[in-house]
């Protein structure tokens, strides 16, 4: 013989609670705060678009690379962002070394760089940043 379950009164109300509590959430989540300057996610959308650095220069994203490796016995940790990216001067002057730039979403961005004639690179590593101090 088969039955028919029925759901209780009781079932269907705690359902109905817990999905308006996904909905109230779901705004909240929505509007997470953006990716910081040190993750690959705030970099990537910046490709090919150019960005002013402190004395003026404009420098134009010309590569963001992601450095992770695939997930090894002996890896660190692949899934922490590590990238470089490569800015490509269209005006102005590079300062050596350290150039600041301005990130649209994150600000200002101190970054320490390798520069070749018109080229800077700088390369971010994220791997053992939980072991740092917080900066607050």
């Amino acid at each position: 013989m088969i039955t028919k379950s029925q759901l209780s009164r009781r079932t269907l109300l705690a359902g109905g609670v817990g999905t308006l509590a996904l909905l109230a959430l779901t705004p909240q989540m929505s509007t997470a705060s953006a990716p910081g300057p040190d993750s690959l996610a705030a970099w990537l959308p910046l490709l090919g678009t150019e960005i002013t650095a402190d004395g003026g220069a404009v420098l134009r994203v010309r590569t963001v690379e992601d450095l992770r490796t695939p997930d090894r016995p002996d890896a660190f940790d692949s899934k922490t962002d590590r990238f470089r990216l490569v800015f490509t001067l269209v005006s102005g002057e590079l300062i050596p070394e350290s150039i600041t730039v301005h990130h649209p979403q994150a600000g200002k961005v101190s970054l320490l760089t390798n520069q070749f004639e018109d080229t800077a690179v700088a390369s971010i590593d994220r791997r053992g940043a939980s072991l740092l101090p917080s900066q607050n």
